[in-house]
Formats: structure tokens, C-alpha cells, sequence
């Protein structure tokens, strides 16, 4: 799990610097980065990739939502939603913990390192539902 958190910041970090990334792209980039296939997959996992189709129209941000959070933060949390990185679901989880956090601005660092937290706690509950449903499975009374 550290190589997939450590694999997911760099990638935070990736998508920042580049324009359009998609997930042949990020691939890429952890291959040269030195993760192996598996630890791709599990990263690509948390990131949704082919889940869902890129949205066809953009988030509205509210007045509170821009007055809290930075111009570029918002920015950068478009770019992800719109790289399919994001789901709405997810992104609206990520400004709401941005609104509920400290009295000061959040800027790109601290969205950054919100939308990690949030991709992984999301990786985890998924995780935890997958490993309950197969226990389920497998109860012989």
C-alpha cells in the first residue's frame, strides 16, 4: 500500500505539469518511474480510469466554494474531473472537506493532498466492501 500512495502523489504531481493526460500517459510514466505492472493497476484502480467517460459538461462553483478555496486549486480539481480521474461524486467529497477544513485558503498543495486522502479512503472502503462480500460468499452454515 505505501508503493500505491507514493505512486498516486507523484501521479497528483504529474497531472499538474501536464496539459491532457490520460491513463496510457500516467502508465507510462510509472513504468519509467520504476512501479511494476501490478503496482500500476492497483494505482490505475483507485483512479477510475475507464469506469466512466470523461463528464460532457464542467462543475459550477459556488460563491463559498470560490471564496475559500483558490482560483488554481479550482482549476486543478477541473483538470482532474475532466482527465476522468474524478467522478463528481468524488470531486463534490473533495471540495466539501476543503470547506469543512482550517479558516485559511486552500490552495493547490492542500487540494492536492486532499484529493489523495479522499482517492484513498475511497480505495479502502471499496476494498473493504469487496473483502466483506467474498467472506459472505464463501460462509458455510
Amino acid at each position: 500500500m505505501d508503493k500505491i500512495v507514493i505512486a498516486l502523489n507523484l501521479i497528483i504531481d504529474y497531472i499538474d505539469t501536464d496539459e491532457i493526460v490520460n491513463e496510457k500517459d500516467i502508465t507510462d510514466y510509472l513504468q519509467n518511474t520504476g512501479f511494476d505492472d501490478y503496482e500500476i493497476r492497483q494505482t490505475l484502480s483507485i483512479l477510475n480510469f475507464g469506469v466512466y467517460d470523461s463528464p460532457k459538461a464542467m462543475r459550477i462553483f459556488t460563491v463559498p466554494e470560490k471564496n475559500k478555496i483558490t482560483e488554481k486549486a479550482l482549476q486543478y480539481l477541473q483538470k482532474l474531473n475532466m482527465a476522468g480521474i474524478l467522478d463528481f461524486i468524488t470531486l463534490d467529497e473533495i471540495i466539501d472537506k476543503s470547506l469543512e477544513s482550517s479558516d485559511q485558503k486552500i490552495d493547490v498543495e492542500q487540494i492536492k493532498q486532499i484529493a489523495l486522502y479522499t482517492l484513498l479512503e475511497k480505495k479502502s472502503y471499496i476494498f473493504k466492501n469487496d473483502y466483506e462480500r467474498d467472506e459472505e460468499d464463501y460462509y458455510i452454515q
